[in-house]
């Protein structure tokens, strides 16, 4: 199979694995799910490791093709139930990465009203939208602490 082939394949696994979320019983069963889901997005048939490049527009396919029940609330759920020193790994690495996956996918779309789609292996995904304009303060004028 080609690429496309593959993302594809890693999406249909981790949408598989997403989808187990609301089988979990409390937040850490609920973050094995998503860990799952993640490790699926992040394998790669094609040689090259993926980056998070790769990763995210791959989970937004996920989200919106594990059409979760109220996947926000579990997000949500996890986050205020789980242990902190659990979320500073990689639990707390596939909580946030999915976040902004389902933040994509609920965001509206530039002002053209057109939302961009991604290509992965002949079927189109949501695109995830351009960064923010930089800050006006730019990287060094950051206010000394107080």
């Amino acid at each position: 199979g080609g690429a496309g082939e593959g993302a594809a394949r890693s999406v249909r696994r981790g949408a598989a694995a997403l989808a187990k979320i609301g089988a979990g019983r409390d937040a850490h069963a609920k973050l094995r799910a998503l860990v799952f889901c993640l490790e699926a997005l992040g394998d790669s048939d094609e040689g090259p490791l993926v980056t998070a490049d790769v990763l995210l527009p791959r989970a937004v396919a996920c989200v919106a093709e594990a059409k979760v029940p109220h996947l926000r609330a579990e997000l949500a759920y996890v986050d205020a139930f789980a242990r902190d020193d659990v979320l500073l790994g990689a639990e707390g690495y596939a909580l946030t990465t999915l976040s902004c996956a389902l933040d994509v996918l609920l965001a509206d779309g530039d002002d053209s009203g057109e939302q961009p789609v991604l290509d992965l292996g002949g079927e189109s995904w949501p695109a995830p939208p351009a960064p923010p304009p930089a800050s006006p303060l730019g990287g060094e004028d950051w206010p000394e602490p107080s």
